[in-house]
């Protein structure tokens, strides 16, 4: 079957893996009409048949545990309440995305991020902060959904964070105001270059249409090409992925393929496409709706996804609200999807095309790519090395290089081990330590290398350089400039990252 007008279903569907929503069941959930009602519910819309021993439970909990599956649960009001909150893209609270970290030997709730203008960012609280009390009570050791919990309020009234910073001598208590919180808005910018930047840290209710506004924007003061950063985003609303996919898939193509227990459904796109250089930013905690987005465009080429393997959440919950329990609801798992071409996610992921750890560098990379694909040069072809003097690091494709000698800075002139642009270039190097005289020889060209000379011979040419080769700790030493010689190479210094980057094309 497939879905044009994309009237879902009656039922809430969400795709959600990290948001912080309470898992205990509630006092009440238990009755013989509620039982019934949630094994009605299961039997009719699990995505596999159910034995009717996991169905004859005496209470929800263990109706929900029996299935096995981490995704499907009983939902108290409160917690109902916390998720219509969590995707519809507003909560009550302070601002700040929160992880566990050990300390010490002991875990505690950790800030990964404050929202602009929220309370949190207003008060000084930064990443890395340790919160070790909400109102007194310890947090040591406590989940992240019972730290929440006490962070959460009503509007208008205060609750206290006991903060302990690496930086600071002592723990200190911060007052914040609990305060109506937007969550998952999209941002968007300009970066360097004309690249648009389009951040969403998750799929709320209104994120599709945010970001076909941000991308119209971007698009009107000139852009040349787009980075989509799908990092961190847990996912949200099935139908805010698929309204982010069609901004970029042709119309009339599938976006997605859901398989339920009794049938398929196709969603395909209905939109009209952008046809702009496109890179999409990915990683590890990058689940469901991002997923079905980075696969789409991955699917039709019409973007490059740079990153890391995603979460490989590829199932579909639907949220269905009790009747014989007030405001209570049941989240199960109804379906799996597929990506367009068929490809599993589920356990498995979205894998990059370009893998690349660093999260700076990721970022560089994608640059690099938009860049590219502006300019007309075949995105596939590329190869980067980023260089940061100051650090003394190198990365080829986004990874570590170790065990070549490091880059450094000597009178403004970038200078590289020769060994690591051999490996860079994957050329053959030779050393003649009698006449001090290296040998680069990569492809048609082959470079002659005198330490102690101001100018190379690169095949019948002679280079000048802005500083003589030189020996440092047993290696062999040439500006970076060098590689300007070679056909096909490109380096191009960042002033403000204060990093150099090298393209081969």
């Amino acid at each position: 079957m497939t879905y044009r007008a994309r009237k879902f279903s009656r039922l809430l569907i969400v795709l959600l893996t990290f948001l912080l929503v309470m898992s205990s069941t509630a006092l009440g959930a238990d009755s013989p009409a509620v039982l019934k009602e949630v094994q009605d519910f299961i039997k009719e819309n699990y995505i596999l048949p159910v034995n009717e021993n996991v169905l004859r439970q005496d209470t929800v909990e263990k109706i929900i545990k029996a299935l096995g599956d981490p995704h499907s649960e009983y939902l108290s009001p409160e917690e109902f309440r916390d998720l219509m909150d969590s995707t519809s893209g507003y909560y009550t609270g302070v601002g700040i995305e929160l992880t566990l970290q050990q300390y010490g030997g002991t875990l505690y709730p950790t800030v990964v991020a404050t929202f602009d203008g929220s309370p949190a960012k207003k008060a000084g609280i930064v990443p890395g902060d340790r919160i070790i009390a909400v109102n007194g009570e310890s947090t040591a050791a406590k989940s992240i959904d019972y730290t929440v919990s006490l962070i959460k309020g009503v509007p208008g009234t205060k609750v206290f964070l006991t903060i302990d910073r690496d930086s600071a001598a002592a723990p200190f208590t911060v007052s914040l105001t609990r305060e109506l919180i937007e969550v998952g808005t999209v941002v968007h910018r300009m970066l360097e270059d004309n690249i648009g930047y389009i951040g969403m840290p998750l799929f709320s209710m209104h994120s599709g249409k945010q970001v076909r506004n941000a991308v119209n924007a971007l698009i009107k003061q000139g852009c040349v090409g787009i980075i989509l950063d799908l990092r961190n985003n847990p996912g949200g609303y099935l139908e805010a992925g698929v309204q982010t996919a069609e901004i970029f898939v042709p119309h009339g193509k599938p976006i997605l393929h859901i398989c339920g227990r009794k049938e398929n459904i196709t969603i395909e796109s209905e939109g009209n496409p952008v046809r702009i250089p496109l890179a999409v930013l990915i990683n590890g905690e990058s689940a469901s709706a991002a997923e079905i987005v980075a696969g789409a465009i991955k699917d039709y080429g019409v973007g490059a996804i740079v990153g890391t393997n995603t979460f490989g959440k590829g199932t579909v919950q639907a949220v269905q609200e009790l009747k014989t329990e007030s405001d209570a609801a049941v989240k199960l798992t109804v379906a799996e999807y597929l990506s367009p071409k068929g490809t599993k996610i589920n356990g498995v992921g979205v894998t990059p095309d370009y893998y690349v750890e660093d999260p700076e560098a990721q970022l560089e990379i994608a640059k690099l790519v938009v860049l590219s694909k502006a300019q007309g040069f075949e995105v596939s072809g590329i190869k980067t090395m980023m260089l940061d003097p100051l650090k003394g690091t190198a990365y080829i494709n986004g990874l570590k290089v170790s065990g070549s000698g490091e880059p450094f800075l000597d009178k403004n002139v970038v200078m590289v081990p020769l060994r690591l642009l051999g490996s860079y270039l994957e050329g053959n190097l030779a050393w003649n330590n009698d006449s001090k005289i290296a040998v680069l020889e990569c492809g048609y060209s082959r470079a002659v290398i005198q330490v102690g000379s101001n100018s190379v011979q690169v095949d019948s040419k002679t280079v000048p350089l802005p500083a003589p080769a030189k020996i440092v700790n047993g290696r062999v030493y040439v500006p970076l400039r060098l590689l300007s010689s070679f056909q096909g190479l490109f380096v191009n210094w960042d002033p403000v990252l204060r990093c150099a980057e090298v393209t081969k094309r």
